[in-house]
């Protein structure tokens, strides 16, 4: 519990409104509990807690933009042309970044790659035996 202690009183305000709210079933018991603790010894008036819940809002939306951000065209083609399983874990770790209509973008022209490619050989497979 003392380890909980010393990491939620490294948080800020917000981190630990949402910690002991919306992410809440993220965290250990113990760890929320910390939090709320943290947050009662902090003594917050009603415009801090404002303020906090204001700065969670925008960290939302900024997230819910950057998960909006389609793949660029380039990489698209170059994606289509070029596929492999490295563009399979940089859309892994794109998603983890919360970019996921990239991720999303970049596993589909990968897959459409190998598709083509897939397909090719067993065209030229099939032309060969005429």
């Amino acid at each position: 519990m003392k380890d909980f202690k010393d990491v939620m009183s490294k948080r800020s305000d917000a981190e630990l409104i949402e910690i002991t709210t919306k992410l809440k079933d993220d965290y250990q018991p113990e760890a929320v509990t910390a939090a709320l603790e943290e947050l009662k010894s902090r003594d917050l008036n009603a415009e801090e807690v404002e303020s906090a819940k204001s700065e969670i809002q925008e960290k939302e939306i900024i997230n819910k933009e950057l998960a909006e951000i389609p793949l660029a065209t380039i990489w698209k083609f170059l994606t289509f042309l070029k596929p492999g399983v490295i563009q399979l874990f940089i859309a892994t770790r794109m998603r983890g970044d919360g970019k996921e209509r990239m991720a999303d973008e970049l596993k589909k022209f990968t897959l459409y790659g190998f598709g083509f490619y897939f397909s090719l050989i067993i065209l030229i497979l099939i032309l060969q035996k005429l």
